[in-house]
């Protein structure tokens, strides 16, 4: 039960808590300690200390709750150095897939870089402007994967890729996309969270221009008010509810 009690019920609570607690637990270990060796004995015909003699009686539970108690937290150190143990193991495991996995990552872009300019090279240079779509792609793939390595990147390279997106899907709709840009140039070089803006101009397209049969036109604003960056992205085509 004291174990149950301490190392099961109570063992996130702090020492200050635990040691008023053992106070009261022992004294009624004690208690019940003394009376039913008295009773035990008395149902046996046996003797007991009597006199001086008693705080024996009174000695001999208090030190078994000292030493049970000793044991305890021997056993407790031993379960949580077993549970640390299994912890570092988990985290160094964890620590070698991170490390397999950006490995992965590194090699993977390199592949794809490299066969896009395979595929550029042997395009035949009558058709420059497959290159250049080829071109726009990779630098898609590029900025992507610095996005993932960095907290803020300016605003000029974040609208760059989001000019690189919005050309290469103007490929796919046609003269059913007309996109407008209307940014402060002074802001270009202000830091900002990378792929913020290409998510929001992605549901543009999709929920936007891509259900609209006579398509639309996409505007993007980017101005400062009040030390502050306004962003503002807008769509002509189908509405929530298939309206204009």
């Amino acid at each position: 039960p004291l174990w149950w009690l301490y190392f099961i019920q109570l063992n996130n609570k702090p020492i200050r808590f635990k040691i008023p607690l053992h106070l009261f637990t022992g004294a009624l270990w004690i208690f019940i300690w003394f009376h039913s060796y008295r009773f035990i004995q008395d149902l046996r015909g046996g003797g007991y200390l009597r006199g001086d003699g008693i705080w024996w009686d009174v000695y001999i539970p208090g030190l078994f709750y000292c030493l049970q108690f000793a044991i305890f937290h021997v056993y407790d150190f031993y379960l949580q150095t077993q549970k640390q143990k299994q912890r570092e193991q988990q985290l160094m495991q964890s620590a070698h897939n991170a490390e397999m996995n950006a490995l992965k990552a590194q090699i993977q872009p390199h592949f794809l870089f490299n066969t896009l300019n395979s595929i550029s090279a042997s395009v035949p240079s009558n058709l420059e402007h497959t290159r250049e779509m080829i071109a726009q792609l990779a630098d898609t793939f590029r900025y992507g994967l610095r996005a993932s390595q960095e907290e803020l990147v300016p605003l000029g390279d974040e609208l760059k890729f989001v000019r690189d997106c919005l050309n290469l899907e103007q490929e796919r709709f046609g003269e059913r996309m007309q996109v407008t840009y209307e940014v402060d140039e002074t802001l270009l070089q202000q830091k900002i969270p990378p792929m913020l803006l290409q998510p929001i101009i992605e549901n543009a397209v999709k929920h936007g221009i891509a259900k609209s049969v006579e398509g639309g036109s996409i505007t993007i604003s980017i101005s400062s008010a009040h030390k502050k960056i306004h962003f503002l992205v807008k769509d002509t085509g189908a509405g929530l509810h298939g309206k204009e």
